[in-house]
């Protein structure tokens, strides 16, 4: 009974742990207003390394568990050595030392929510996360639209965030864990997660993010196509339609083809993407130049390196200097060359690959969360840096849907789904 009692009590401070250092990312990212120099600030270095310090801590007393997550994540381990070992041939080595060792402690948290608590109660904080972050941006918005929407006060939602597309990409990721938690059977509090989704909803298409918008649909109807075709909840009229739906969309597009102008204009862009494709050709050159290894984590855009490449682009675009690739796998390429590209590939088809498999085994709304967040930041890394940033919330849920099928193959599976409750009851009457 005690020792129920002490778990419990953990688990509680767990939870809370785990809230805080997810609004840690809010930290990151309000302060990102600013560039990178800024968010590099004394408050954030100290409130992020009582975070590493936290959940390096609590890992070690959850010892076992760890050695069964590390036993299965080498390819997460050989990018983040990759990451750390650049230091060695970077452009600027304190710079790359740095971030690098940051990386390694956003991983520790990443390893700590997995460790600590089961994906339902995860998804919860998340909930939890998400609903807080987007009443504080709807608050902001309507009390000081100056400071949450874009061209002071006129344009796109900003919210708390740096920019609308950082908005809509935690929107999106929002809904994603609201439509969970609705799914779900047995879920508490659905109308307020109903309320969240329609909260989630209204920022994101506020925020106007193109991006943001486009990999939530697909993702989502990637989702619900899959739970259709494999959950036990749904019959089989629902699966043929799944089925059907889905084929008829694809012989669509191969027949009719595909028209990006069309899909580009109904979202409001062109194909320059916000300006994406203007200065992608000149990092392409940079990666030309160091492509095995390339500049070190994180010192392209923070040393003088960059200004040999992106001097005239900075002066067509009237004085704007981009501080990060805006495609993860540029970015990647930039930090570690096409070694670090390979590493990193790797652990993305891996994780896939272990998400379909735990999707199948489960076959339940919860074990398909992982499958859906680790599209979402895929699909969006063409067109914003989500994967391989340090303190933030896209590496965290990258690395925790990493993390979830190895802690589920490791013995300690999600709460027993419905439809087994079910057939273990049939098959008791039964006998």
């Amino acid at each position: 009974m005690v020792k129920a009692q002490t778990r419990a009590g953990e688990g509680r401070v767990d939870k809370l742990f785990v809230f805080g250092m997810l609004c840690l990312t809010l930290l990151n990212a309000i302060q990102g207003k600013n560039g990178l120099d800024e968010s590099s600030s004394l408050l954030n270095e100290v409130l992020w390394t009582l975070a590493y310090v936290v959940a390096g801590v609590r890992l070690l007393a959850l010892n076992r568990k760890l050695r069964a997550l590390l036993s299965r994540s080498a390819p997460l381990l050989v990018f983040l050595a990759l990451s750390l070992a650049s230091t060695l041939w970077s452009v600027d080595s304190f710079v790359t030392l740095k971030n690098s060792i940051e990386l390694i402690g956003t991983a520790t948290v990443a390893f700590y929510v997995v460790a600590s608590l089961r994906l339902v109660e995860f998804l919860n904080v998340l909930a939890v996360f998400f609903g807080a972050s987007g009443l504080a941006s709807l608050a902001l918005i309507f009390v000081s639209p100056g400071r949450a929407r874009m061209f002071w006060g006129s344009g796109a939602w900003e919210g708390i965030y740096e920019e609308k597309n950082a908005l809509g990409a935690a929107m999106a990721l929002a809904i994603i864990v609201f439509l969970t938690l609705i799914l779900r059977r047995g879920t508490k509090y659905k109308v307020l997660a109903a309320g969240g989704l329609a909260l989630s909803l209204t920022l994101l298409f506020g925020s106007n993010s193109a991006t943001a918008l486009l990999d939530c649909v697909v993702v989502v109807a990637i989702g619900l196509v899959a739970l259709a075709c494999v959950s036990p909840s749904f019959g089989g009229v629902s699966r043929i339609v799944a089925f059907l739906g889905a084929a008829f969309g694809v012989a669509g597009a191969v027949v009719l083809g595909f028209d990006r102008d069309a899909v580009y204009e109904a979202l409001g862009r062109t194909q320059g993407l916000s300006g994406r494709v203007d200065f992608w050709p000149y990092l392409n050159e940079a990666v030309n130049a160091r492509p095995i290894l390339g500049y070190g984590y994180g010192a392209f855009f923070r040393s003088p390196v960059s200004k040999d490449y992106l001097s005239y682009y900075v002066v067509e675009a009237g004085g704007w200097t981009p501080y990060h690739a805006h495609d993860s796998f540029l970015q990647t390429c930039l930090d570690t060359g096409y070694v670090g590209l390979a590493a990193l590939v790797v652990a993305i088809l891996v994780s896939l690959f272990r998400a379909v498999t735990f999707f199948l085994r489960e076959r339940d709304v919860v074990s398909l969360w992982p499958l859906l967040v680790t599209l979402f930041l895929v699909f969006g890394s063409y067109t914003e840096t989500y994967l391989g940033n340090f303190n933030t919330l896209g590496t965290i849920l990258f690395v925790t849907a990493f993390l979830y099928p190895v802690r589920a193959n490791a013995g300690e599976p999600e709460a027993v789904p419905a439809w087994r409750t079910r057939r273990a009851a049939i098959s008791a009457r039964t006998l």
